[in-house]
């Protein structure tokens, strides 16, 4: 029990192409230490995912490329490709409870979405923003005051994110015969801003590179996912 209480949680980012696989593992630790996050490239030989039939490299690969990085991470964080995510924003009305607006946000939904509401997992988040445009214009007879306050009234909306199920079981089912867990599914651009925020909020001295057998093989910006989906693991 001792042991568990003091293991600290791993994440582990995953994201390949049809060069090879990138690893990303970022060790949770205390607050008085920066977060490090390591790095791992593993160039496919035989088995290239363009000669796979199906949407990811076959599990084997997956499995040499962790013993070979050395990472003793189990618990996953992906990201999901464009083809499957749909993304749509909804007006809402203020004074929502949870059940209401998730019913809503539903209803929304179902006419909007290419699959049956059944076939399709879905989140959201809601943002406030000062839409100026969407105010009527001040009558003469308005005081300025309520019109200040007016145009200082936050519009709300909700962000829904929906992607169809049976390829988030396919995904969690690829990780599975790999011996790892997958408990994150998010889009490129939220762990990219992740990893960004940390980079320029990190007190760490120096942030481990890429791999030199990596360059070329991931942009830039899909090595800040790789480590992006590796902090979101445990730190949303």
């Amino acid at each position: 029990m001792f042991h568990k209480r003091n293991r600290q949680p791993i994440g582990l980012g995953i994201l390949f192409n049809q060069h090879g696989l990138g690893l990303a593992q970022a060790p949770v630790v205390g607050h008085t230490q920066p977060i490090h996050s390591s790095w791992h490239w593993q160039t496919f030989s035989s088995h290239a995912l363009s000669a796979c039939t199906s949407e990811w490299p076959e599990p084997h690969c997956l499995r040499w490329a962790r013993q070979r990085s050395g990472f003793v991470a189990q618990t996953v964080g992906m990201a999901l490709p464009q083809d499957k995510l749909m993304r749509f924003t909804f007006p809402l009305s203020p004074g929502m409870g949870t059940r209401q607006l998730q019913a809503h946000l539903q209803a929304q939904l179902v006419p909007a979405l290419p699959w049956p509401i059944s076939e399709v997992l879905w989140d959201y988040q809601l943002n406030a923003s000062h839409d100026t445009a969407m105010i009527d214009p001040a009558p003469a007879n308005r005081p300025a005051w309520l019109n200040a306050a007016l145009q200082a009234q936050p519009s709300l909306q909700a962000e829904v994110l929906a992607v169809p199920k049976a390829w988030a079981q396919a995904c969690e089912h690829w990780c599975r015969q790999a011996g790892l867990r997958l408990v994150r599914l998010e889009p490129d651009w939220q762990a990219s801003m992740r990893w960004q925020r940390f980079v320029q909020n990190s007190t760490a001295a120096v942030l481990q590179e890429p791999p030199p057998e990596a360059a070329g093989k991931l942009s830039d910006n899909e090595w800040a996912v790789l480590g992006g989906l590796a902090l979101g693991v445990f730190n949303p």
